[in-house]
């Protein structure tokens, strides 16, 4: 007797990719986003933090969230020099059907 199985199986490529920061492009972005430096020390709202802060601090704060707002897909390609390189992650592994062949049929 021999069964086909279907197995859907997901693994993952984690790349660690390096990508150029340019701050002109971060001002803008916190700029319009969240509002400049000048306008975030005018309110009075605002915490101590930011008041203690330089300007350069200040946009340099919101790296990581402007990056996080930047398409994977264009870092990724823009970026990435070698493909070969990565971790791999093992997801998932999932039985998705089984067919029997020998087996009586109804």
């Amino acid at each position: 007797m021999e069964a086909t199985v279907f197995i859907e199986k997901t693994d993952v490529k984690i790349y660690e990719v390096k990508v150029p920061v340019d701050m002109s492009a971060v001002t803008a972005w916190v700029d319009e986003k969240y509002g400049s430096h000048a306008e975030q020390l005018d309110d009075d709202s605002e915490t101590d933090v930011t008041q203690q802060q330089s300007p350069q601090e200040y946009y340099q704060s919101f790296i990581e969230d402007y990056l996080q707002d930047a398409d994977p897909d264009l870092l990724f390609t823009d970026n990435c020099l070698d493909h070969q390189r990565f971790e791999f992650e093992s997801e998932e592994c999932a039985l998705k059907s089984v067919h029997v062949r020998g087996a009586a049929k109804c």
